[in-house]
């Protein structure tokens, strides 16, 4: 829990109202959880545009951007097979665990952080952030 209590940020209501509403939760993290290539990173960067209180929007390709590559003598991280299912190796696991660990620390920090998503995993997946972000107040992410 961040010890300043209470972060306030602005939340667009509908479109057609075009009025705000005003949202009080500790520890905020939106969960965008869709395909890619659907528009997530969009609305991250038009959220962190139209919210008033800044926030930091974390994108799951920059972790994936950021594993080490495949070699001679190491295995890639991630596969995709030849039917369009991806498969992850355990040290994959060990690098998604610390990735979802550091962002609920920049949320316990009392920062709003966004999530962009993909649940390739489905329950197991979302079972994962859920345990990372536990305690933490999330909003979206209809499955968390």
């Amino acid at each position: 829990m961040h010890p300043t209590g209470s972060t306030h940020f602005l939340a667009p209501a509908a479109p057609e109202t075009r009025r705000t509403t005003v949202i009080r939760v500790r520890n905020a993290v939106i969960v965008r959880n869709c395909a890619s290539s659907s528009g997530k990173s969009a609305i991250c960067v038009e959220l962190q545009r139209l919210l008033l209180r800044p926030f930091l929007a974390f994108a799951v390709d920059t972790l994936v951007a950021t594993l080490p590559p495949a070699s001679p003598t190491r295995e890639p991280r991630i596969v995709v097979g030849s039917d369009g299912v991806m498969a992850v190796d355990e040290c994959f696991r060990q690098l998604e665990h610390a990735w979802y660990q550091g962002l609920a620390a920049i949320a316990c920090d009392g920062v709003v952080v966004i999530i962009d998503e993909v649940f390739l995993g489905g329950r197991e997946s979302q079972d994962r952030l859920r345990f990372a972000l536990a305690g933490l107040q999330v909003v979206g992410g209809r499955a968390l």
